[in-house]
């Protein structure tokens, strides 16, 4: 549904040089998501994304909401050795990560 929209093709041409860069290989791309919003006590459970169709993926963080504390929502990684790290995106950047193994 997604691929077929002017506007996503515009920001998947965009993007794929800067994952190609990234990865170091030269990537098809798949699948753009359109714009989610996670609201204030939000999660996202732990997953492995589709090894088909999400080998490298990223996250844009466009701007966050905060609650009371002020806190940025941290992301959370999980790297080849099993180990989490968290990272908190500031409104602007991006998060690079290889989505399926």
């Amino acid at each position: 549904m997604w691929e077929n929209n002017t506007l996503w093709r515009e920001i998947q041409a965009e993007l794929l040089p800067l994952h190609e860069e990234w990865a170091g290989v030269r990537l098809f791309p798949t699948s753009i998501y359109g714009i989610r919003f996670y609201p204030s006590g939000s999660s996202l459970v732990m997953h492995v994304d589709k090894p088909h169709s999400h080998v490298i993926s990223s996250i844009v963080h466009i701007a966050h909401q905060y609650d009371d504390s002020r806190e940025p929502w941290p992301i959370q990684v999980e790297d080849h050795d099993g180990r989490l790290h968290s990272v908190a995106l500031e409104e602007g950047q991006m998060l690079f990560y290889e989505s399926a193994r």
